[in-house]
């Protein structure tokens, strides 16, 4: 499996994610944090997440293998 983050800004007022971050544009707008597993096998995704765009990628990762456990893999 291979995992992905990518931070994106967004104009919604709606997206309870959305938080002051920082992203490599500097648009100063809310960013979320977008977390993607993939199968490297397959070469698919095999779940996406979003999380608080303000988290440090450290964080982001352990939430990340936390909920990997509903997939009851032996090594993620």
């Amino acid at each position: 499996m291979a995992f992905h983050s990518t931070t994106i800004s967004t104009y919604s007022l709606s997206q309870s994610e959305a938080r002051r971050g920082f992203n490599k544009d500097g648009d100063g707008l809310n960013t979320i944090k977008l977390l993607t597993l993939y199968s490297l096998k397959d070469r698919e995704p095999l779940a996406v997440a979003k999380q608080p765009g303000n988290l440090p990628d450290v964080i982001s990762i352990e939430n990340t293998l936390k909920r990997l456990k509903c997939f009851s893999l032996s090594a993620p």
